[in-house]
């Protein structure tokens, strides 16, 4: 992941992600979004990205506290 949004990585950027979270599952809040994608990654992978990339077993080896100061802390994200 990247701040930058013109810089490809493994994953999606993070530029505005509260905004772009927000909109990728229709339904799911981003904060819902988020932490599916924490916890179950491969529930939706953006369109571009494989499959199978993001660590698997976070939903087992982190609390949920971490997973929701994670979340928090994603929802900051700017950008430039």
């Amino acid at each position: 992941h990247n701040l930058d949004p013109n810089v490809q990585m493994a994953g999606p950027t993070w530029h505005n992600m509260a905004e772009t979270a927000a909109t990728r599952v229709d339904g799911q809040s981003a904060e819902e979004y988020l932490y599916n994608s924490i916890v179950n990654p491969n529930d939706y992978v953006v369109e571009g990205y494989a499959q199978g990339i993001m660590l698997q077993n976070y939903g087992q080896t982190l609390s949920q506290q971490d997973i929701a100061d994670m979340v928090a802390y994603l929802l900051t994200l700017r950008g430039e």
